[in-house]
């Protein structure tokens, strides 16, 4: 009886990280291609934001900065042939979301306290 327990507690273990392991390599391919398969639309969000950059606070303007630059990561891993010039694209509107953060932080330095 004892021997049999002593198998039977690494086997548990064993096949806990077996399903863990599983499971974690069917979940996430799933969540990347759901990401992948609607990154059309988030360029389209993100990059639409750059008209109204005067506008938007500098959290939001941070926000869309990190969106663009997942998304960059995403376009990146696919094997798609437009995919080079949407991450130009997106490059160019992280980086006025970026500038415009700059500025509106050093007008508020500027800016008297009222």
């Amino acid at each position: 009886m004892q021997g049999i327990t002593a198998v039977s507690r690494p086997s548990v273990t064993g096949l806990f990280f077996a399903t863990l392991l599983l499971t974690l390599l069917f979940v996430l391919p799933i969540r990347s291609y759901s990401i992948a398969g609607d990154w059309h639309n988030e360029f389209e969000e993100i990059c639409s934001k750059v008209q109204d950059g005067e506008s938007l606070s500098i959290n939001e303007l941070t926000d869309l900065a990190e969106r663009a630059e997942k998304l960059i990561r995403v376009i990146k891993n696919l094997d798609e042939p437009s995919g080079k010039v949407y991450i130009f694209r997106l490059k160019k509107c992280k980086a006025f979301f970026e500038y415009m953060i700059e500025l509106k932080k050093s007008r508020s330095k500027t800016e008297p306290a009222t």
